[in-house]
């Protein structure tokens, strides 16, 4: 038996290495020279059994081929390239106001591991809890229309910014985990996956915010939030010279204005607040309604600005909704966790890049 590692949707245009993990179209997969005719066929078939709404051949199936540490490795580098890009993506689509589609989603970085035999046309998939045996003209996967645009390439900054999550994650194991809620966050292909959106969510920043143990969780995670947006504003901690931290500097975020919007405004709870027309109730508040009350709907998929209490929202419709999602937002602050967990990882020009992107979306979202 072979096996093939692969993610059905990314959508990559051309191979890219991350960790020493290479990521290869299937189109490119499929010419290599090394690749032996039968499985080149059955590989063949067996992709195009991955389709369109409309019934046709997907072109976005990328293999994956480990180099040093096998499967395992590959994996942790996938997480970590996939929290790297989801993170990059959505402060992105935010900066932009994101009037055309919803920010992009994780069902992108499924990853799938096919056993075959190359003279057998029959597959085993697995389904739930159950193993189903079909042949390749019986089976068909379509892809999920939470999946999105395709992604042409990676950007430097997030591989760069990958690359550092790997080398931290081998250091931690509890970092490892945070960046698996996150991913697991952006899953959205199920209705009934809004509430884990919250849940999963809401424990990376735990982790990422170290606050495991406290009894004021939101108020740690907001702290360590506005220290993350504090450091950086010193600018790189790689820079060479006082001029370069200057250049790398984030400026446009307010550190205030972060830990309100995720702890809540005290001056609300007194009842004594001249900014917020409404109380201010914070977005690890509104996670806890979810867990321990169940609320999955209603206010909780749209968020309050900061600044002015009044919802998130754009001159035009998102994705059908009417604003951004509160599941976007918190992602987008795991950034600043991110970027002050690994800054000394990190390059100036990766640092300074995921500055400005941050910076941008900050602006949009009115954290400033």
């Amino acid at each position: 038996m072979t096996e093939v590692t692969f993610l059905p949707w990314l959508g990559l245009r051309e191979s890219v290495q991350v960790a020493g993990v290479t990521l290869v179209p299937w189109g490119e997969f499929q010419a290599s020279p090394g690749l032996a005719a039968p499985d080149r066929d059955w590989l063949g078939r067996y992709f195009a059994r991955y389709q369109r709404r409309g019934g046709t051949a997907v072109d976005t199936a990328t293999v994956v081929v480990p180099r040093e540490g096998g499967l395992a490795k590959a994996l942790r580098v996938l997480r970590a390239a996939a929290a790297s890009c989801l993170v990059w993506e959505h402060a992105g689509a935010l900066s932009r106001g994101n009037p055309t589609m919803c920010p992009p989603r994780g069902e992108r970085w499924l990853v799938l591991t096919q056993r075959y035999d190359p003279a057998n046309e029959f597959v085993a998939l697995r389904e739930g809890y159950t193993t189903n045996v079909w042949s390749l003209d019986e089976f068909v996967e379509v892809e999920p229309l939470s999946a999105g645009a395709t992604v042409a390439r990676l950007d430097p900054p997030v591989i760069g910014m990958a690359e550092a999550l790997v080398a931290h994650t081998e250091q931690d194991e509890e970092f490892g985990a945070a960046l698996d809620l996150l991913v697991e966050g952006t899953m959205t292909s199920d209705r009934h996956l809004e509430r884990l959106n919250f849940v999963f969510l809401g424990s990376a920043l735990e982790l990422l915010a170290q606050a495991g143990g406290e009894r004021q969780k939101a108020v740690r995670i907001a702290e360590a939030l506005a220290c993350a947006v504090r450091n950086a504003r010193n600018g790189c901690p790689t820079a060479a010279d006082a001029w370069e931290r200057a250049a790398t500097a984030a400026r446009r975020a307010d550190p205030e204005l972060v830990r309100v919007w995720m702890a809540g405004c005290d001056p609300c709870d007194r009842g004594s607040c001249g900014r917020h027309q409404q109380r201010h109730t914070g977005f690890y508040r509104r996670r806890n309604r979810v867990i321990h009350e169940g609320r999955a709907g209603g206010d909780l998929l749209l968020h309050q600005r900061p600044d002015t209490g009044e919802p998130h929202s754009w001159q035009m419709q998102v994705g059908g909704g009417g604003g951004a999602h509160a599941c976007d937002i918190a992602l987008v602050m795991s950034g600043w966790l991110l970027l002050d967990r690994v800054g000394g990882l990190l390059e100036r020009t990766t640092w300074s890049r995921w500055c400005h992107a941050l910076d941008g979306a900050a602006g949009a979202l009115g954290f400033q």
